[in-house]
């Protein structure tokens, strides 16, 4: 949902004006890598407590 918005901004963004297309791109890979550390994180957890459950 957040990565079709973004999208559609872009699209706007690129018709109105280039400066605000740099920094739409930023906080795009901005989103982006913050998703993917938030996922990242959480598979780690998710990890770690099979390992646990699966030892006890």
């Amino acid at each position: 949902m957040i990565v079709l918005r973004d999208v559609v901004l872009y699209k706007i963004s690129f018709i109105t004006n280039r400066k605000f297309l740099i920094r739409g791109l930023a906080r795009f890979f901005l989103l982006f890598c913050v998703d993917m550390i938030y996922l990242a994180s959480v598979c780690h957890v998710n990890i770690l407590c099979l390992n646990f459950v699966s030892l006890t």
